[in-house]
């Protein structure tokens, strides 16, 4: 049966539905839940690839099946952080209409840019601050060496381009031909 909705109306469904089935849910067992969906997609859409267990007709429904339940999910979701779809919507497509892509382009999650930092000086070389750390999300983790520019900017490396954790900075030594490494502390 078809449903015409707006995304706050989608959401508001949704989040009625899910408060009256799932009563006590916290907003992490949902988000986990959306993420689990996603996999099914993917699965889905393997599967049809691979041509295994199943007709390509068969996971091309399974598959829009799968989204449907990522998109319950994360209306879910959205309901149990108190945001809205179409807020999350307007804020990522305005963020990405916007964009010059031919100036910066994605280069996952990397600096896209990578003429902003030319010219630029390093100021200051130091460790990352407790309150830095905390920022980040690296409570309790070894301070990496912060690159301060002339323009404010700070650069520190990562352990991964997802920022999951600080990394050790890494380079060559023109003079010695020997390659430097600098931990954290």
């Amino acid at each position: 049966m078809p449903i015409t909705l707006t995304l706050n109306e989608f959401q508001d469904m949704i989040g009625r539905w899910a408060d009256d089935k799932f009563p006590n849910s916290e907003p992490s067992d949902t988000l986990l839940v959306a993420c689990e969906e996603l996999g099914e997609v993917c699965r889905a859409h393997v599967k049809g690839k691979l041509g295994l267990r199943g007709t390509p007709e068969y996971w091309e429904e399974q598959i829009q099946y799968e989204i449907g339940d990522v998109l319950l999910t994360l209306a879910h979701f959205c309901h149990k952080k108190g945001f809205t779809l179409q807020e999350c919507m307007e804020m990522t497509w305005n963020h990405k209409v916007n964009k010059d892509w031919t100036k910066e382009p994605y280069q996952g999650g990397r600096i896209g840019a990578m003429h902003e930092l030319v010219g630029r000086k390093i100021i200051e070389v130091r460790y990352m601050t407790d309150e830095e750390l905390m920022n980040e999300g690296w409570n309790g983790e070894r301070a990496p060496v912060v690159l301060v520019l002339d323009n404010g900017d700070l650069l520190y490396p990562s352990q991964d381009d997802e920022g999951n954790g600080p990394g050790a900075l890494f380079g060559f030594e023109q003079k010695s031909g020997n390659n430097v490494a600098h931990d954290a502390p």
